[in-house]
């Protein structure tokens, strides 16, 4: 290695590459909780709707369903809509 830094974003891509997506496949369709409050979850994931307060308190309030899994991330849906959020901020009920 011609680099003698740590470069933590090339760290993350190798650890995401050395995790099969078939081992995290097999969560589709399970049921699932948050285990962080509304208000810390909605800094922490991925969406595109407008209405992501409303989404996120759903989810905290009802639980969710894992829709697809893309490496460490789980698409999580709710009643409301759907949502991208790390697999370490939600747990299986």
């Amino acid at each position: 290695m011609d680099n003698k830094f740590f470069n933590l974003n090339e760290f993350k891509k190798w650890m995401d590459n050395q995790i099969p997506k078939k081992k995290l496949s097999k969560f589709v369709g399970f049921y699932v909780e948050s285990k962080l409050s509304s208000k810390r979850l909605i800094n922490r994931v991925e969406s595109e709707a407008e209405n992501l307060k409303e989404i996120v308190e759903d989810f905290v309030t009802n639980g969710g369903t894992i829709a697809d899994t893309d490496g460490n991330w789980f698409l999580i849906k709710v009643d409301s809509g759907e949502f991208l959020v790390p697999r370490i901020y939600v747990k299986k009920v």
